[in-house]
């Protein structure tokens, strides 16, 4: 087995709450090359493919020099899609150590996060590694798509995830002061051991993970433990109109061009 590890960025051209966002401009570069340029940065044992479902992403990614392939149209998942490229390399006979499922809408990922998933995969062949960062205002708290997660302190395995608040006080009632540190979200990334059935996992379900539409409880429903990794601070995903505006300004603000 290689000691390399295969990172998939899915992009689907139109999503739900923000069409077109692999392509929104951030200071001159689609979103979706912010995103592969941080997966770059990671190092050389990390192989960076995307997976797109259209020819305008196809020649765009192709235009600022990214390895990218053409997937089916029909997915319903950003893991479905990074299944198809994991296939499809291994058909052609190549290995690696595992996979890395980065989403599409992180500009700002951290390359060392990378490195230390790399890490963590290499140090257990059962578990499935994932990350977050600290919850700061209560919008968070109470906004479905900001994915709360819970996990040991010690193991750092998670205990729960959900989109709804998990705690009894009312939202308006806790000061900002108390909730950093105290609340965790979901970073849009997760990284498989090699040794694990990537295919039946990527694909599997329960009522509980459709119910919430969270694909890692049907993970835990099956017994399979997730490792968190807890980072600082992070941007987090781009899921609205109003992200995109954060992000922009967020990218001048920085001076990451």
């Amino acid at each position: 087995m290689n000691s390399a590890f295969l990172i998939v960025i899915p992009a689907r051209l139109n999503s739900s709450r923000l069409p077109r966002k692999m392509l929104a401009d951030i200071e001159g570069k689609p979103m979706v090359q912010w995103v592969y340029e941080a997966c770059k940065k990671a190092g050389s044992e990390f192989r960076v493919e995307i997976g797109v479902d259209s020819l305008e992403l196809l020649e765009v990614c192709r235009s600022f020099g990214a390895d990218v392939i053409m997937t089916s149209i029909h997915h319903e998942s950003g893991s479905a899609r990074c299944l198809e490229i994991w296939n499809h390399l291994q058909a052609q006979g190549h290995r690696f150590a595992g996979l890395i499922n980065v989403q599409g809408d992180e500009p700002f990922l951290e390359p060392t996060l990378l490195q230390e998933m790399g890490a963590a995969l290499l140090r257990s062949e059962h578990t499935i590694v994932t990350a977050a960062s600290p919850i700061s205002t209560p919008q968070e708290l109470t906004d479905p798509n900001c994915v709360k997660v819970g996990f040991n302190k010690n193991t750092h395995l998670a205990t729960y995830f959900s989109r709804e608040v998990l705690f009894e006080s009312a939202p308006n009632k806790i000061q900002e002061e108390d909730i950093n540190g105290l609340f965790y979200k979901h970073l849009g990334i997760y990284g498989f051991p090699s040794s694990m059935p990537i295919e039946s996992i990527l694909g599997a379900t329960t009522p509980n993970s459709k119910q919430q539409r969270l694909e890692q409880l049907a993970w835990m429903d099956a017994g399979i433990p997730i490792e968190v990794i807890p980072v600082s601070t992070s941007f987090g995903g781009v899921d609205s109109a109003e992200d995109l505006l954060r992000a922009r300004a967020y990218a001048a603000l920085q001076g990451k061009v």
